[in-house]
Parts: C-alpha cells; sequence; structure tokens
C-alpha cells in the first residue's frame, strides 16, 4: 500500500540528521503567541535531534524570539533568509555573506553623509544616527541599547547587509542608478514585511544558508527536514531531504513539499518525536545555548 505523505515523513526519519523550522508563519502564526504546545514540542525535539531556525529575522531578532518563548536551542540558526549562520554558543557567525568593504564606502558616499543607513553583523548592528538606531531597535523589537550609533564612520567589520531607513526614496533612487557601477553582486531590495530596504549580495538563499550550517556541522541538507511556509522556504525545500509545508503555506511550496500540514502541525511533530524516542543511538542536544547571556 502506497503511503500518504505524512506517514513517509515518520517511515524515514532514521536518515534525518537534523530539523530546521522557519518561525514567522511556521513556529508561530502573525499577531499570535507561539502555543504553549508548539513550546513544548520544540523543546522535546531539541532532546532528541540537532534543531535549527531558518528566518529572513536578525540574529538579535531571533535571540529575543527565544528568550520570549523559552525555547532551548541546541545548534547555530540561518539569518537574514540565508546571509547568516550564526552560533549562539560560540558567539559569532558560522557564515555571513558579507559585502565588501570598498563597496560600502561607496554606498556610504552615494547615500550622503547625513543618511541613515544601519549596518548589520552577527548579534551586532550599528547606525549612523540616533533616530535611525531608535528606529530600527522599535521596529525589531531588540531594544535600543543593542544599536550602537556611529555617525559617520563604518563599522569595524563588513556588514552582512545596509539596511535603509523607511521614507528614504531620495537615497534609494541614488543607490539604484550607481549599484550596477558599484558592484554587479550587490542588489536592493525590499524587506518583504517592512518598509526597510536591504543592499546586499543577490542569489543568496535560505538554501545557501542552509548548506553553510551543514557544511560546518558535517553533515548534508540531504539529511535534513525543514518546515516552513512561504516562498522564500522553496529554496530550501529543494535542497532539503524530506519537506513540510504548513499552515496557509504558498502554493509553490506545496507543490514542492513532501507533505502539508494545514491544521495538524502539532499531531505530526507529536508524532516525530515519539519515532525519534524509540529510536536507539538519538543524541541528547538539549542545551540552552539560544539563552545565554
Amino acid at each position: 500500500m502506497r503511503l500518504t505523505s505524512k506517514e513517509r515523513i515518520i517511515h524515514n526519519l532514521d536518515g534525518v540528521k537534523r530539523i530546521v523550522f522557519d518561525i514567522d508563519g511556521t513556529l508561530k502564526l502573525p499577531g499570535i503567541p507561539m502555543k504553549p504546545a508548539m513550546i513544548e514540542l520544540f523543546n522535546r525535539l531539541t532532546e532528541l535531534v540537532p534543531v535549527s531556525l531558518a528566518t529572513a529575522r536578525t540574529v538579535l531578532s531571533v535571540r529575543r524570539f527565544l528568550r520570549k518563548n523559552v525555547l532551548r536551542m541546541n545548534c547555530p540558526v540561518i539569518c537574514f533568509n540565508g546571509r547568516t549562520v550564526y552560533d549562539y554558543g560560540q558567539g559569532r557567525s558560522l557564515y555571513e555573506a558579507s559585502i565588501d568593504m570598498k563597496d560600502v564606502r561607496l554606498i556610504q558616499e552615494a547615500c550622503g553623509r547625513s543618511g541613515d543607513i544601519i549596518f548589520e553583523q552577527g548579534e551586532s548592528a550599528y547606525a549612523t544616527s540616533e533616530a535611525g538606531a531608535c528606529l530600527y531597535a522599535e521596529d525589531w523589537k531588540i531594544g535600543r541599547e543593542a544599536v550602537r550609533v556611529i555617525g559617520g564612520e563604518l563599522p569595524p567589520a563588513p556588514p552582512v547587509t545596509i539596511v535603509l531607513m523607511p521614507g528614504q526614496t531620495d537615497m534609494l533612487e541614488r543607490l539604484e542608478k550607481i549599484m550596477p557601477e558599484v558592484s554587479s553582486s550587490l542588489i536592493v531590495a525590499k524587506q518583504r514585511t517592512t518598509d526597510w530596504y536591504e543592499v546586499k549580495r543577490g542569489g543568496i538563499t535560505k538554501a545557501v544558508g542552509l548548506q553553510a550550517l551543514c557544511r560546518a556541522a558535517g553533515e548534508s541538507p540531504g539529511q535534513c527536514l525543514v518546515f516552513g511556509d512561504e516562498e522564500n522556504d522553496c529554496e530550501m525545500f529543494e535542497i532539503a531531504g524530506l519537506s513540510v509545508a504548513v499552515n496557509q503555506a504558498n502554493e509553490k511550496l506545496i507543490a514542492l513539499a513532501d507533505a502539508y500540514c494545514e491544521h495538524d502541525m502539532e499531531e505530526l511533530l507529536d508524532r516525530i518525536a515519539s519515532q525519534m524516542t524509540m529510536t536507539i543511538g538519538r543524541p541528547h542536544n538539549g542545551l540552552d545555548i539560544g539563552n545565554r547571556g
């Protein structure tokens, strides 16, 4: 008898070395607190297998999410839609798709010294103005003390991305004009859920972050079970060994997924945890590194 999609997930867990979750729309729905049952299941899974996150959020925003929901994080996380793989336990990035410093200088000159710019890298955020620092901290709910104001100076290391404040349309127009001259590898893109704009390296996706994470861990994406709901998860679904689209998932993502859980994600996670509990030799990795310091 042919197994249903969800049964295929359960019957192929022996090859799974890592579970990767998107956050928004997957672990939690917009505007709704994370369910206690989902928190319990997440933490239960970290005792059985390495668990990572793959999100568009910043590293600082993910740390706040972990602390707020008392989630145990036993592995590095993929942030900025694949542009950073950050290890909270070691307090450093394992991978960053950084922008070359000479390009940073050209971009800063094009924006003008008075332009409000945010430089992001790892758990560091640098703003060129106090107004920019306050707005950025408020929008990402990370705390003003997390954003250092550097004025006209450059950050101490190349940023993973440059963020333009909402409303800086004149600066955006200048950037779009000079970008081909600055670097053919850089693009200007509007963030999906905010009015901020990013200057970033092109071709970076969650799949790139997942590959970098797996290289650092001595694994392959084919050994990962991934969960997501949006189109920005598609490339990750294409390279993962098993994939599950959840909640109100994007139709393109559903077509790529090995299974779809519109209303019963918690039931599937419970079955996965129960099956893994019965598997001899599963590692016990329940480290609370996401909530340190």
